[in-house]
């Protein structure tokens, strides 16, 4: 189909290949400077999607309820997306001349307890389109009780634990699913090696700041919308923005996200995205972003929190704080 590129993702002999698009009509943002570049939304859409069908988490066969997918539960805590411009991209997207690929592996040096991060490119021919980090921690339910009890809950008051990795896992990890394990790196040009090896920083906010808490306290316990709180951008969370249950996808957060970070200056770079998750989205929440400085300073705005306000209580809750360059 015109448009559209077929991406494969390099994996071992004995998995199978996986396949995806890059729609050039969606995915694909025309820069003032003649240069186009995906957008950082679409890359990590792409990079999930790649994850998930990769077997690096490995799947539930024999679930007796067919309710589940993987035996823990998985919370992306925080990613961060770099996309790198090219002046011929929309044509190699449409034309198809050059092969496309996902590669999506462990990173050996960041496997810790309970916490892991993942790598991801996205390239064409021998040009990387982004370079993704993703960080996730991995629970267990333990039992039913109230959300005030406990460091990880979600909406439902179901206690969370932290699910540790066995020794074994991590080998797992290792030996399948590394960097090196994979042969990531015959994909790519000598003259890309730096953009493998330091891929993108997730930029951390202010988490243990004054300044922040009392910014989060004032958006999580307004019941109105004041003068000096108005909201950037605001949406309703929809069926097409789910995946599992009713729990909203984080390609659909990032780019509100994305879209409330080029409304607030014209002067942010459009190539970078970093995103710190704080609580869970669900299906009929409605999500308001809002400017913060992280410095008390006149510069323009660097970040923006997302505030949900849940459908049947009206609780407000800061879900997550996105960073632009």
């Amino acid at each position: 189909m015109k448009g559209l590129v077929t991406m494969m993702t390099k994996i071992p002999a004995s998995s199978r290949i996986r396949t995806t698009t890059i729609r050039a009509t969606t995915d694909i943002l025309q820069k003032p400077n003649q240069q186009q570049q995906i957008f950082p939304a679409a890359a990590l859409r792409i990079c999930d999607h790649h994850l998930h069908s990769s077997g690096i988490i490995p799947r539930v066969f024999c679930d007796q309820d067919n309710t589940r997918i993987y035996a823990h539960d998985w919370f992306c805590v925080s990613q961060a997306v770099r996309c790198y411009p090219q002046s011929s991209l929309l044509h190699s997207v449409v034309s198809g001349a050059d092969p496309c690929f996902c590669d999506v592996w462990v990173n050996s040096d960041a496997i810790g307890n309970s916490s892991i991060q993942f790598n991801g490119l996205v390239s064409i021919g021998n040009d990387i389109l982004a370079a993704v980090r993703r960080v996730f921690v991995r629970t267990h339910k333990l039992r039913t009780t109230s959300t005030h009890d406990s460091k990880v809950n979600d909406s439902s008051g179901t206690k969370r634990k932290s699910a540790s990795f066995s020794d074994e896992e991590k080998q797992r990890f290792r030996e399948h699913f590394s960097f090196e394990a994979l042969g990531i790196g015959d994909n790519y040009k000598a003259s890309d090696a730096k953009k493998i090896q330091d891929l993108v920083q997730i930029k951390k906010s202010e988490s243990h700041s004054i300044r922040l808490k009392t910014r989060i306290s004032e958006l999580e316990e307004s019941l109105s919308v004041h003068q000096e709180n108005s909201f950037t951008t605001s949406v309703t969370v929809g069926p097409q923005h789910i995946n599992f249950g009713n729990h909203a996808d984080h390609a659909f957060l990032a780019e509100t996200a994305f879209h409330a970070l080029a409304e607030t200056s014209n002067k942010l770079s459009s190539d970078y995205l970093s995103i710190q998750y704080r609580h869970e989205v669900f299906l009929g929440d409605n999500l308001e972003s809002y400017g913060y400085h992280q410095y008390d300073t006149d510069e323009e705005m660097n970040a923006v929190i997302l505030v949900a306000t849940q459908k049947l209580t009206g609780e407000k809750k800061v879900v997550l704080i996105a960073h632009g360059d």
